[in-house]
């Protein structure tokens, strides 16, 4: 994702000048929590190459949420995350009059999916190939936008 600090800091920005009332962004506080949901969301969608190296370091790469998470904090903010993207990203022309998508629809329907993935809690399990995922469907709409991560 050649556009990472940017969606970062999109995100997690303090004082935004558009979609204030649509988006609930996450407090810049959160931004290093951020960062590893984007992170592991790259790391995803990238896969891994076949060789055992290539596993190996794909593994070692991947970013989880601490098991000692207090109050499962880390785990809200990449909820709230996934929410603001899921909200953000936009899929077709359609979606906003005027504006052409950043990325095609394909590409926007894998994102999402695995944002939504990732959002959810769910680790990617080793025999899991991360190409397997399937662009011709939609993703589930069920992440919802949340005022519970207000995480100060």
């Amino acid at each position: 994702m050649s556009n990472h600090l940017d969606v970062l800091h999109d995100v997690t920005n303090p004082s935004p000048l558009t979609q204030v009332d649509e988006l609930q962004r996450v407090p810049e506080c959160y931004r290093p929590q951020v960062d590893m949901m984007l992170r592991e969301t790259i790391r995803r969608l990238w896969g891994r190459g076949p060789g055992p190296e290539d596993f190996a370091l794909w593994q070692s790469l991947e970013e989880r949420i601490d098991e000692n998470d207090p109050g499962g904090e880390m785990q809200a903010v990449w909820g709230a995350t996934a929410a603001y993207l899921d909200g953000r990203v936009q899929r077709t022309p359609e979606q906003k009059a005027g504006r052409e998508p950043e990325m095609s629809l394909a590409a926007s329907t894998a994102f999402l999916q695995v944002v939504t993935e990732i959002g959810s809690g769910r680790r990617l399990e080793v025999e899991e190939v991360p190409t397997r995922w399937n662009l011709a469907i939609g993703i589930s709409t069920g992440a919802e936008k949340s005022s519970t991560c207000i995480l100060s």
